[in-house]
């Protein structure tokens, strides 16, 4: 949860502003930075969802 406030306060305004510059004209760390920005909610997702399901099946037994 902590990372995903921390993404959401210092990588998506940065990712905002890196948009806006055309691709040829980014550096090296813009574009890793827009390119990380973009899977790392994909990530968080896939390693929340087994997390949500294991808590449920523990909470019903």
């Amino acid at each position: 949860m902590v990372k995903l406030v921390l993404i959401a306060l210092l990588l998506g305004p940065q990712v905002s502003w890196v948009s806006a510059i055309p691709e040829s004209q980014r550096t090296a760390g813009e574009q890793v930075g827009f390119n990380t920005a973009r899977w790392i909610p994909r990530w968080s997702i896939l390693i929340a969802l087994p997390v949500v399901m294991t808590v449920a099946m523990l909470a019903r037994s």
